[in-house]
């Protein structure tokens, strides 16, 4: 394989990774805690989308409860978008590390 070759090798990969960030960072990601009574959205670039909260938990006895609850969802939300960030690097051949987190 020459360089020339190997130049058009990397073009092609850095468009593959290119799209592949754009879908991910377009992408809606759901976390949800307390058995689905917090639920939590974000795109793939980590950006909060939607918070939804079942109405039995909005009273002040459990607003610490709800404030737990939140962050749990997020953090779960985070987690899912970085973990197919992951899937789909490898699927392009591109180790995470190197492509970097989509956000």
């Amino acid at each position: 394989m020459n360089v020339q070759q190997l130049m058009k090798q990397a073009q092609a990969m850095q468009k593959n990774l290119e799209n592949a960030k754009k879908q991910h960072n377009e992408k809606v990601f759901e976390g949800v805690s307390g058995g689905g009574l917090v639920r939590a959205s974000l795109t793939g670039s980590l950006s909060l989308h939607k918070i939804s909260i079942d109405p039995s938990l909005l009273n002040e006895e459990e607003k610490e409860t709800v404030e737990d609850l939140i962050i749990v969802a997020v953090n779960n939300a985070m987690n899912t978008a970085n973990n197919e960030w992951n899937v789909r690097t490898k699927e392009l051949g591109i180790p995470s590390d190197i492509a970097g987190f989509a956000g």
